[in-house]
């Protein structure tokens, strides 16, 4: 073979004929259907709103207050509502995430009511975020 002659295409394809090459991403692949978020969302919502109504129930109508949760409703409105507001007035005595969580609806039920329906809302909402998990790891099964 001469410097003037073309070369077959080889090498990383073989033969040198593209025509038979095929590209994964241009064939049509079956792919299984996504799964629907629907039913973990029903669960969610279901079970979210019958424990944040269970504990409105407990804190407004029964006035029944349980000591942990009302203090990590103090340590949230301590972090944002104290006169040094601060992040490290969470403590680390206990786990920081609740305390952390209810930041936002100390700040909300702050303008209306005393904030210790927070820790109500909080539970709840993690409550239905476990039905919901449940429900994802039960194959989406109702």
């Amino acid at each position: 073979m001469t410097l003037d002659e073309p070369r077959p295409a080889s090498g990383m394809f073989g033969s040198g004929d593209l025509a038979r090459l095929r590209v994964p991403s241009a064939e049509r692949v079956a792919r299984a259907p996504r799964p629907s978020l629907l039913p973990g969302f029903a669960w969610f919502a279901s079970i979210a709103l019958l424990a944040m109504s269970g504990g409105w129930w407990l804190v407004y109508v029964a006035q029944i207050f349980v000591g942990d949760a009302m203090a990590r409703v103090v340590q949230a409105k301590s972090v944002v509502l104290s006169r040094d507001p601060h992040l490290a007035a969470v403590g680390f005595v206990w786990p920081p995430l609740p305390s952390i969580a209810e930041v936002p609806f100390v700040l909300v039920l702050q303008k209306f009511t005393a904030p210790i329906f927070a820790g109500q809302i909080v539970s709840a909402l993690f409550a239905g975020a476990l039905a919901a998990a449940g429900v994802s790891a039960a194959g989406g099964r109702s």
